[in-house]
């Protein structure tokens, strides 16, 4: 099986479920890949798994370069200890999909490190230093030199308008829960009067928190969001999951969003 699919894809592909967490590699000299507890479910076709089916041709008919084995394991090592200080998963750190591309393209600069996919601004600010120095010594002692001219730039990631976090325009539905909100009504109770999620209620008054319409206190209390603004800060607003496994169960996700729109609004982030 799988024959018909070019094998720059198979790789690429096979990255993809890496930084999914359906596969995983091992530290040995020669990693192998690996199943994990993720992938059960897809095989037993109870999940389905989608990847992305385009890829530029000039992509594909790129060599695929081999990572450093021994690299990635050391980069692996200092993304354990670094999470294992701030008491978090590694992946909240970087992905193994970007501990990959490190080791792939051996980038020697700051700015080359922000080329490679998991490094914005924020990641690059807080470890970029950490991750570049080993990488940088691993190639003098091995007598490798920047392989970045190799890589394919890093994509833009297009943001879909529907469900994002952006709060790129308000829709009628919203409106409403605002207007509710605005006579009295608290976020349960709209919930409750519009049969809708309180998830969705929160996020429709998000997006007035974000136009500057309301008060990101009405939702989060002084203390929480600036702790919330402080995990924002460090890890990036990309994805609201892993800043709720960060802050713990005495977090809502509606306050993480409520926060997340007031520095949208104030150009923090």
């Amino acid at each position: 099986m799988g024959a018909d699919i070019h094998r720059a894809d198979w790789f690429r592909y096979i990255r993809e479920l890496v930084a999914l967490g359906y596969l995983q590699t091992t530290d040995d000299e020669y990693p192998v890949l690996k199943l994990t507890e993720k992938s059960d479910a897809v095989l037993k076709g109870l999940e389905k798994v989608e990847l992305i089916a385009t890829q530029i041709t000039e992509e594909r008919e790129q060599e695929i370069i081999p990572y450093e084995a021994g690299l990635l394991s050391e980069l692996k090592l200092i993304r354990r200890d670094i999470a294992a200080n701030q008491n978090v998963p590694p992946y909240i750190i970087l992905s193994d999909a970007t501990l990959l591309e490190m080791a792939t393209y051996l980038p020697q600069t700051l700015d080359e490190l922000h080329l490679i996919s998991g490094f914005g601004d924020v990641k690059l600010a807080r470890y970029g230093r950490e991750f570049l120095i080993p990488v940088k010594n691993y190639c003098g002692k091995h007598g490798l030199a920047s392989r970045m001219a190799q890589k394919s730039a890093k994509k833009e990631r297009k943001v879909k308008t529907k469900g994002n976090n952006n709060f790129n325009r308000a829709s009628d539905t919203a409106s409403e829960s605002f207007q509710l909100y605005r006579l009295g009504k608290t976020v349960p109770e709209i919930a409750l009067l519009r049969n809708l999620a309180v998830t969705t209620i929160e996020g429709h008054l998000s997006y007035y928190i974000y136009k500057g319409e309301m008060d990101v206190e009405e939702m989060v209390n002084d203390d929480k969001k600036h702790f919330i603004k402080e995990t924002v800060e460090s890890y990036g607003a990309e994805k609201l999951g892993p800043l709720k496994e960060i802050l713990g169960e005495n977090y809502s996700y509606g306050e993480i969003k409520a926060v997340v729109a007031w520095m949208r609004h104030t150009g923090e982030i």
